[in-house]
């Protein structure tokens, strides 16, 4: 059976991150999007993976229109984008249940095409955020991922180092489904210059 590797990102989280990586300030940095998608998308298991879902959410404050080239990117280099509008100086809200839908959803397009059967083998999916809050008992990245993990699929958690949740790290060093990777580790390649 054919295997594909479904990516989500927390736009925000990997941007912010990003922005901190030097000097801990919110110095000015622009990822180059063209080879986060590349460095995504090249698979854990030799590139035996095809394409599957590829989805970035984000939001941007409604007095912020100049983010629509950077989502034109990201729909450029495969991504479908999920932008939510939220007041200047306000927090997003919905994004994070945005990307859990979208990834039980790809739970279940999987149990479609293969019923109950995990022997066969699962997807791998590939969540980009280093968030581990709780979500104020709502939905969060951290029960998630212990979910997708349960069901069999193969797990990657890319974060920067600074923003990675401890939490993430436990369930990586839990289970050998689970893989945490460093951007930090590509960071010359993955910012613009």
């Amino acid at each position: 059976a054919e295997k594909y590797r479904h990516i989500f990102i927390d736009h925000s989280n990997i941007f912010l991150g990003a922005q901190k990586l030097s000097t801990g300030t919110m110095d000015p940095v622009k990822l180059n999007i063209g080879q986060l998608a590349r460095l995504l998308s090249s698979g854990s298991i030799g590139g035996l993976e095809k394409p599957g879902k590829r989805i970035i959410a984000g939001s941007r404050a409604s007095s912020r229109a100049n983010m629509a080239a950077l989502w034109e990117e990201w729909r450029g280099a495969g991504f479908s984008v999920e932008v939510s509008e939220r007041a200047p100086g306000q927090g997003e809200t919905h994004v994070d249940e945005f990307l859990h839908a979208q990834i039980y959803d790809c739970c279940l397009d999987e149990e479609r095409r293969f019923g109950h059967d995990f022997r066969v083998g699962r997807d791998t999916v590939v969540l980009v955020t280093g968030d581990g809050n709780d979500n104020g008992g709502r939905s969060s990245f951290t029960r998630l991922a212990q979910h997708v993990v349960r069901l069999g699929y193969r797990l990657e958690l890319w974060a920067w180092a600074h923003t990675r949740s401890q939490r993430h790290r436990e369930l990586a060093r839990g289970s050998s489904m689970v893989l945490a990777r460093d951007l930090d580790d590509f960071r010359a390649h993955l910012l613009a210059p």
